[in-house]
């Protein structure tokens, strides 16, 4: 695009705020998405230059009202191509359906597609399809049916059992919202066959949306962050499930059964305190046994040597069993102690199931359950919600406690697999795992995927937070290998085994620039498309990376869609945009 108010720069356009006369300039309707800036707007020109086609050929044509029998018409409407036209649907809304914006940016696309191949037109026959808060009128069916099949993908993605799994995992940054268009965008710009890198797969949620679809790769430097990956995909069912689960729970039983008569002791007291009157007497009793429980690291345990025998000989060997490891070390701290115990004897049956496919899905329910029965903020376990080092925080927490120590992570378990066992058998792709961190998922999938249509999904993380200390339990979970562990929650020292420590999370700003512009540059290197998710908060600037991965060789679409974002701790809610920008070489 080259209109006098643009400062054009290889494939993409930039639009000063100065220059803007007319707010209802046709680059500021939704079917264009634009990234806002201190002085202005960037479009992509490719994007600018199908819509601009677009609206000449809709300006050659002569004016049909879509609405003849309408007794109100809309106050506007804007023409697209030779037949459509994009109006307000619902009188007075001014706006757009937020979950819908990008559909409405691929709008333009099918279009184009359309004129091109429908061979169905009828000139004086209009359809009609609600697309966000906008009526698509058109001549062509096959227009019709891209929305509504589009509509209907993304709505089922949205609804289907592996997103609560997801959400239920409580990672920060899933893209449980966003991953159903982020797959209609590869729908509509990449080939069928395409294999998809979900690069950096955190919660997995991607990853199992991309798997109803595409074959999917899932990398992350967390193993734990894999496996959540791998059971919110293909290649299991609802009957191996229920045999892996019954198989597992029989085992864990008896494995309990075997926990030293030094712990089953606390787990009987804690089994006192979870049915008592919280009385003030009750409170008191239960923060001096929480106080002094000899878990590892606990500085206020006067008798920490009690385990210290019990942990050191499982150092040595980390299938010494029985397996004690959250008995030990996370009891009175994330769970209680019968659930430490339980996720101790379920790791241990996990670990003898022969068959590694069902071992993954089982550590992976596992995983799931083990965090939806924590206490702790939202599942995070950077810092303990009650360490029993404060008596009054006790007292104002100790029923909210009782009632979360009561869970049953065994139950969890098994609705867990189960469940993923069910909604698997409707996944087309089973998810491949490949190790991390990407430099190492790079020089995997460059040797496996020779000559494949490969799109790299990149969704680096938005703040400097190290997710690895927001996450370390889970990791150790997997690992299962009494880590030596500090400060309040307990955790690996950063850059030990089971805490990666990711380049990402650095005060320099221009770093994280760098990496996100080198991993774009070897995507393209291999003739790799990327398609990289980013937040308008977030650390890196869009624009600089843009303007240095915008060279006159490559092609750049720009998707975006509001979004309420909210941070960690007591952080209110913020509107923020999130962005989807596709690159091409």
């Amino acid at each position: 695009m080259t209109d006098s108010n643009s400062l054009s720069y290889r494939p993409l356009s930039k639009v000063r705020v100065d220059d803007i006369q007319d707010g209802k300039n046709w680059l500021f309707k939704p079917v264009l998405a634009k990234l806002k800036f201190s002085d202005g707007f960037v479009f992509s020109l490719a994007q600018c230059d199908r819509v601009k086609k677009l609206r000449i050929q809709a300006e050659q044509q002569p004016y049909i009202n879509p609405h003849p029998t309408s007794l109100f018409p809309t106050s506007e409407e804007f023409l697209l191509g030779e037949g459509t036209i994009l109006s307000d649907g619902i009188a007075g809304a001014g706006g757009t359906n937020d979950v819908e914006d990008i559909l409405l940016q691929l709008l333009p696309y099918w279009v184009d597609s359309a004129q091109i191949s429908d061979t169905r037109v009828a000139p004086d026959l209009w359809g009609q399809e609600l697309l966000g808060l906008y009526d698509i009128n058109t001549k062509f069916p096959s227009l019709l049916e891209r929305v509504r099949l589009a509509k209907a993908r993304t709505s089922t993605l949205l609804n289907s059992r592996a997103t609560q799994f997801s959400r239920s995992a409580h990672y920060m940054g899933s893209k449980a919202f966003f991953a159903p268009y982020l797959s209609e965008i590869m729908h509509t710009l990449l080939p069928a066959d395409t294999t998809v890198i979900d690069l950096m797969c955190g919660s997995g949620a991607a990853s199992g949306y991309f798997a109803h679809e595409w074959k999917t790769l899932a990398s992350d430097a967390q193993e734990f962050s894999r496996l959540l990956a791998t059971v919110q995909g293909g290649g299991f069912d609802g009957k191996r499930a229920l045999e892996v689960a019954d198989n597992v729970l029989d085992l864990a039983r008896t494995h309990y059964e075997t926990i030293p008569d030094c712990i089953k002791k606390h787990i009987d007291i804690e089994s006192d305190f979870l049915s008592s009157e919280l009385s003030s007497t009750v409170r008191s009793e239960l923060y001096k046994w929480i106080s002094k429980y000899p878990r590892v690291n606990n500085s206020q345990d006067s008798l920490s040597g009690s385990f210290a025998e019990l942990v050191e000989e499982r150092r040595l060997d980390k299938k010494f069993a029985p397996y004690l490891l959250f008995s030990t070390y996370y009891a009175n701290l994330f769970f209680g102690v019968r659930q430490s115990a339980e996720i101790d004897s379920l790791r241990y049956a996990i670990a003898q199931i022969q068959d590694d496919n069902e071992r993954s899905w089982a550590l992976g329910a596992l995983l799931c359950a083990t965090s939806s029965c924590a206490y702790s903020y939202g599942g995070h376990f950077a810092q303990p919600k009650l360490d029993g080092s404060d008596e009054a925080r006790l007292n104002l927490h100790a029923a909210d406690l009782v009632v979360t120590r009561g869970l049953s992570v065994s139950h969890e378990f098994f609705v867990r697999l189960t469940s993923l066992g069910e909604e698997s058998s409707r996944t087309r792709h089973a998810v491949k795992s490949i190790s991390g961190p990407w430099e190492r998922a790079f020089e995997e999938a460059e040797k496996c995927l020779k000559n494949d249509s490969v799109c790299v999904y990149l969704d680096p993380p938005y703040t400097r937070d190290e997710y690895s200390r927001y996450y370390h339990i889970l990791e150790t979970l997997v690992r299962y290998d009494y880590p030596v562990v500090q400060d309040k929650a307990s955790m690996p020292k950063r850059g030990d085994a089971g805490r990666f420590a990711s380049a990402f999370a650095t005060r320099s700003t221009v770093k994280i620039e760098d990496l996100i512009v080198e991993i774009i540059d070897r995507c393209l290197e291999n003739n790799w498309s990327c398609l990289w998710s980013y937040s308008s908060v977030g650390v890196a600037s869009i624009e600089n990376i843009l303007d240095r991965i915008s060279t006159s060789d490559r092609q750049i679409d720009i998707f975006s869609m509001p979004h309420s974002y909210k941070g960690q701790g007591k952080h209110k809610a913020k509107a923020v945009n999130e962005y989807a920008i596709l690159i091409r070489s």
